[in-house]
């Protein structure tokens, strides 16, 4: 497996499909309805943010989206990193008492 800086960077940059492509992490269940809420908030956000500016309807929408799209970046390298860490420290844990 790889180290959980460059998950955490894999994670960030591509998201789960960079995830599968180069390693062989998975989306478990409850990552993959956080995912889905993520995406509906992205999308309400992007849409809300193009209705709500007459004059500037594209930068507003794309902005929305990108901080929406940031935001989801940063959750999944976090998360990656966390569930990485508690495996490395069941297998460590497993090795001392076996």
């Amino acid at each position: 497996m790889l180290p959980s800086t460059r998950l955490a960077l894999i994670a960030f940059l591509a998201h789960g499909p960079g995830l599968r492509l180069f390693t062989s992490y998975r989306f478990g269940s409850d990552l993959a309805r956080t995912n889905v809420i993520a995406l509906a908030l992205t999308i309400a956000a992007t849409l809300g943010a193009a209705a709500a500016c007459a004059g500037h309807r594209f930068e507003a929408g794309v902005t929305a989206f990108v901080i929406g799209h940031f935001c989801w970046s940063i959750y999944l390298a976090r998360y990656v990193v966390r569930r990485e860490g508690r495996r490395g420290e069941e297998i460590a844990a497993e090795r001392r008492g076996g």
